[in-house]
């Protein structure tokens, strides 16, 4: 930044050069503020990095109870009598003098708390919740499937670094070979949606290209998944392929321990790829190891969803592309985990990232260009849209957002998501 005016509730800012609109405009949901108290002691980056007050002060309408807060239990925040947003009729003052975050150690306790009324907000993945909202025990964004909004692009996400899964075409017969349809309905009973091609979330249904869908997307077709492989000099022996050479192919596949939808969705990826002679085994691996090893590369294939509902698909395509490809140290730590190297498409993120948000037609055909990349090479392959996990009960708050309210919120308050209208949810209930 060059220099900072301001004039009433206005902040104008020059930038020295061409700015990073799209990150710049991300920055505006997700910067954490403070109040001029606490910045007046950070006199240096030194200090920044090690500034840690023992009671944290923010601009929200809840404060941290320092006699409630057991991180093994719960944390308790209790309300700021004086919110500015309220008193500036930004937002409503909340209702709850107090929010109690509880930490559940298994989605049977998370049930158990529900159904027994302990929790009136659950952000938990709940297995058969929609037999709940049928038996009108909770409620859900949406009365019907999905039941769930979309937080993220849930994909089977292979090490092109390895071969076979450097080759595109064999991406292409593994993504033929997918049968996303039974996931969502036999997996999770239509709490998600199959994604599309592009992977873009529903938020951003305005950038996907119809057209290039059309033209470039898959479609299951385990017969079809097996022709081209063929066709292109892969050797079915005995029920699976080899590679052009002659060698097995036989593909580890790992998702976290004990996330049982992705254990389910797991192994119906590994019978569904059988179907068209592509042989993945399972290797199981807890949360660490499992991390550890996508970030470092030692893997075949994993599940994955890394990058999050945000204000831009910026985001999303930034999380695919982002170069430079780090095979040394701790790896990958934030983007590229598939270790997908194309710097024509880095230097259209890059691009976009630096095109203002009024140039609506440039950044229609930067984001064309995009999907059409990652639908033609699928360094990753697309599979459902994980929810916002999010039921409610309103036995002692009412006023919930839903798709049929004018309340259009997100009831989550995970990955940062009070940022994004999760706040929102909290100021605008009513005590029953």
């Amino acid at each position: 930044m060059k220099h900072i005016a301001v004039k009433g509730n206005r902040i104008t800012i020059t930038f020295k050069g061409m700015p990073n609109y799209i990150q710049w405009q991300n920055l505006m949901w997700n910067l954490p503020m403070i109040s001029p108290a606490q910045a007046s002691v950070i006199t240096s980056a030194a200090k920044l990095t090690t500034y840690s007050p023992k009671t944290p002060i923010g601009t929200g309408p809840y404060k941290v109870a320092a006699g409630g807060f057991d991180p093994t239990q719960r944390v308790v925040y209790s309300k700021n009598p004086k919110w500015w947003a309220a008193a500036q009729h930004v937002s409503p003052s909340p209702k709850p003098k107090f929010i109690i975050d509880l930490v559940n150690t298994s989605n049977t306790n998370s049930l158990n708390a529900v159904l027994n009324g302990v929790e009136d907000l659950n952000n938990n993945y709940l297995p058969g919740v929609n037999s709940l909202v049928a038996q009108h025990k909770v409620s859900t964004y949406y009365p019907s499937k999905p039941y769930m909004l979309s937080a993220n692009t849930a994909w089977l996400e292979p090490n092109t670094a390895h071969a076979p899964l450097s080759d595109p075409v064999f991406r292409r017969a593994l993504a033929m070979a997918m049968n996303t349809n039974q996931v969502v309905s036999q997996d999770y009973s239509h709490l998600v949606r199959k994604a599309s091609p592009t992977g873009l979330l529903p938020t951003w249904h305005k950038y996907i290209n119809k057209a290039a869908v059309k033209k470039y997307g898959f479609k299951y077709g385990p017969s079809a998944a097996k022709k081209l492989l063929q066709k292109h000099g892969y050797k079915l022996v005995g029920g699976f392929f080899q590679t052009k050479g002659g060698q097995a192919i036989n593909l580890d596949l790992s998702v976290p321990q004990g996330w049982s939808d992705w254990e389910t969705a797991r192994d119906m990826i590994v019978t569904s790829a059988a179907s068209a002679g592509i042989k993945i085994t399972v290797k199981v691996k807890d949360y660490n190891t499992w991390q550890s090893d996508r970030n470092t590369g030692n893997f075949d294939l994993v599940i994955d969803n890394n990058y999050q509902l945000s204000d831009n698909p910026w985001t999303y395509w930034n999380g695919i592309y982002h170069l430079p490809i780090i095979s040394s140290g701790t790896g990958q730590t934030f983007a590229n985990y598939e270790r997908y190297s194309n710097p024509t498409a880095w230097k259209l993120v890059q691009k976009l990232d630096h095109t203002a948000p009024t140039n609506t037609k440039q950044i229609k055909s930067l984001n064309d260009k995009l999907q059409t990349i990652l639908m033609q090479n699928l360094p990753l392959i697309p599979l459902w849209y994980n929810g916002v996990w999010a039921q409610f009960t309103s036995k002692y708050w009412t006023n919930w957002p839903s798709n049929n309210s004018p309340r259009k919120y997100v009831p989550a308050m995970w990955r940062g998501y009070l940022q994004m209208t999760g706040i929102d949810v909290i100021t605008h209930l009513k005590k029953k």
